[in-house]
C-alpha cells in the first residue's frame, strides 16, 4: 500500500462547526500534534472516561528489578503509585501516565484466546456523578462508568458494546485459568511488611562487620540521616554483649540505614537478623521462608484466627492440626500458651503485626496475603488446603464451600481457585446467630461444583484431614457435566459442530 506524501494536506469537512469548549480542546490537541506528544486527553462530558472504579481489583504483571512480580490489586492505590513515581501528562484533573514494564490478563478478540497484553498508560479522573455496577449470576461484579468497554456473547456472537448497554441475557468472556509465576516467590521480607510497625530490627553482627571494615564514621553519618540521634551510643549498645536487647533499631530506620550503606557494605544477610520487640523469644527472622509449614498455618489463620492487640488466637479442635500447629510455632523458635477454651495463645508482637498486616485482624477484614499470586502452584496449594481444612464444608449437593464474614476474602478465593483452572461461585447471604439478640450480617459463600472442578481441586488443593478428604471422593464420579459454566450457541453452528 502507498504511504501517504508527508507534505499532501487535507481537509476535514464535517455538518457541525465546533461550539462550547471544542474550539479550544481543538486548538490543544493541535498543539499537542506538533510538540509530539505521544498521550494527549481530550476532556468531554463528566462519565465519559471510560474508567473502572477506584477499589476494583485487577490481575497486574510488573517488572521489579530483574524479576517480573504477579499481584492481585486495587486499581487506584496502582495508578496513584504510578502518577507518584513518573512524569505525567495532566488536563484539568485527568492524569495520564505511562506504564513501562506492566502488563495483565486481556482477551484477543481476533482469536477468542486470553493472555497477558502490555499496558500502555493509566489515566485517573475524578469519578462521574454515577457508574455501573455490573454483576453476573456467578457472583462477580465490577464497578465501571456507562461508557467502558465490554465484550459480551449475545445471539451467539461476540460484540464490543458500551457498558451502559449490557442486558441481563448477555454472557461475559474471562479467562478460565490465571498464569503461573515463572519464578516464584520462595522467601518473605519481614521487613518489607512491617516496615511501619513500631518494631526493632536486631542485626548486631551485620552492622559490626560494616563498622570493623569501614570505620566508624563511615556508620555514624548514615544512623543519623536515618533519624538515630546519637549514632555512638547505638553502636555502644550493638557491642554490649550482656544486654542486646538495647541493640535494636527501628524497622523504619534500619530499612533506610541499609539504602545510605549499600546492604552495610554487602554484609548484611536477613537470615542472621530479627525484627520484633526486645524479648528475643518473640521475634522473628528478617527473611522468612515461605515453606509448606508456614503457609499452612496462614490459611489456618485465615480460617480460624484473629490477631489482638499483642497476639494471635487460633482455634481449632483437630487433634492433628493442633500437633501441626505446634510443631510450626517451635520451628519458629515463638513461645505459646492454651487458652481454658483450647485456644493457642501466641504472644509475639512481630507475629501478630505481620498476619494482621498480610491477611487482616478480625473475621469481616480478612484476605488472602497480597504476595500468593507470586506463589507456585504447590505454595498456593498448601495454603488454601490449610484454610479449607478450617473453614471448608463438603456438602451432600456435590460440592465444597466456605462461608467467610469478608467480601475479600471471598474475591481473593475466586482468584486464587482460578490459578488452577477452579471455577468457582460467590453468593451473598444473611446470617444470624440463634442463641443470641444479634441482628445479624452479611457472609459470603464461596462454591465449588461440577466433577471437573471437584477433581482439579482434589488434585491441586484438597483436604489434609481424612474425614473432609474422604467426603470429597465421595462427591466425585461421573461424568464431568454441569451448569457450571454454560455456554449459549445458535442451533445453526449447533448443527454445523455436529456434522
Amino acid at each position: 500500500m502507498p504511504r501517504p506524501d508527508p507534505e499532501q494536506r487535507f481537509r476535514l469537512v464535517a455538518d457541525f462547526e465546533p461550539t462550547g469548549d471544542q474550539p479550544r480542546a481543538i486548538a490543544e490537541l493541535t498543539e499537542g500534534l506538533r510538540r509530539g506528544d505521544r498521550y494527549q486527553t481530550l476532556l468531554g462530558a463528566t462519565g465519559t472516561g471510560k474508567s473502572v472504579g477506584y477499589d476494583e481489583p485487577v490481575f497486574i504483571v510488573e517488572r521489579r528489578g530483574d524479576t517480573w512480580v504477579p499481584r492481585v490489586t486495587a486499581i487506584g492505590p496502582l495508578v496513584d503509585a504510578h502518577v507518584e513515581q513518573r512524569a505525567c501528562g495532566a488536563a484539568g484533573e485527568t492524569v495520564v501516565v505511562d506504564a513501562p514494564d506492566c502488563y495483565t490478563l486481556a482477551m484477543d478478540p481476533a482469536t477468542g484466546q486470553a493472555g497477558l497484553f502490555p499496558v500502555s498508560a493509566f489515566t485517573r479522573h475524578a469519578a462521574p456523578e454515577s457508574m455501573y455496577r455490573l454483576q453476573t449470576a456467578c457472583g462477580r461484579s465490577v464497578t465501571l462508568t456507562g461508557d467502558h468497554n465490554l465484550w459480551v456473547l449475545r445471539d451467539g456472537e461476540l460484540r464490543l458494546i458500551e457498558t451502559a448497554e449490557a442486558r441481563p441475557t448477555d454472557y461475559l468472556p474471562l479467562p478460565d485459568q490465571l498464569p503461573t509465576p515463572a519464578e516464584p516467590l520462595t522467601h518473605l521480607d519481614t521487613l518489607d511488611v512491617l516496615q511501619s510497625e513500631r518494631l526493632f530490627v536486631h542485626a548486631a553482627d551485620a552492622v559490626l562487620s560494616f563498622v570493623d571494615a569501614q570505620g566508624t564514621s563511615a556508620i555514624a553519618q548514615p544512623m543519623q540521616a536515618v533519624g538515630i540521634r546519637h549514632p555512638y551510643s547505638k553502636l555502644y549498645e550493638l557491642r554490649d554483649t550482656k544486654h542486646p536487647h538495647r541493640g535494636g533499631i527501628r524497622v523504619h530506620a534500619f530499612r533506610a540505614l541499609l539504602q545510605q550503606t549499600e546492604n552495610l557494605g554487602g554484609a548484611w544477610q536477613p537470615d542472621l537478623a530479627t525484627v520484633g520487640s526486645h524479648r528475643p523469644a518473640n521475634r522473628l527472622p528478617a527473611r522468612l521462608a515461605l515453606d509448606s509449614s508456614l503457609l499452612r498455618f496462614i490459611g489456618l489463620y485465615l480460617a480460624e484466627g484473629n490477631s489482638q492487640r499483642r497476639s494471635v488466637i487460633l482455634a481449632n479442635q483437630d487433634q492433628g492440626i493442633r500437633t501441626e500447629i505446634e510443631a510450626t510455632l517451635q520451628q519458629l523458635g515463638l513461645p505459646f500458651s492454651i487458652r481454658p477454651s483450647s485456644d493457642f495463645q501466641i504472644s509475639s508482637t512481630a507475629l501478630t503485626r505481620l498476619l494482621g498486616t498480610l491477611c487482616g485482624k478480625t473475621a469481616g477484614h480478612k484476605r488472602l496475603p497480597p504476595f500468593w499470586p507470586a506463589l507456585s502452584d504447590a505454595a498456593l496449594g498448601a495454603l488454601l488446603q490449610a484454610y479449607f481444612d478450617g473453614d471448608g464444608t463438603v456438602g451432600h449437593a456435590r460440592e465444597v464451600s466456605v462461608t467467610t464474614a469478608s467480601a475479600q476474602l471471598a474475591s481473593d478465593l475466586l482468584y486464587a481457585l482460578l490459578r488452577f483452572g477452579i471455577w468457582a461461585r460467590m453468593r451473598r447471604k444473611r446470617k444470624r446467630a440463634t442463641n443470641s439478640d444479634h441482628a445479624g450480617a452479611w457472609y459470603y459463600q464461596v462454591s465449588i461444583s461440577g466433577q471437573d472442578n471437584l477433581r482439579r481441586f482434589r488434585d491441586h488443593i484438597g483436604f489434609s484431614m481424612d474425614r473432609k478428604q474422604q467426603a470429597l471422593a465421595r462427591q466425585i464420579g461421573g461424568p464431568g457435566n454441569s451448569n457450571v459454566d454454560v455456554v449459549p450457541i445458535r442451533g445453526m453452528d449447533l448443527r454445523r459442530l455436529r456434522n
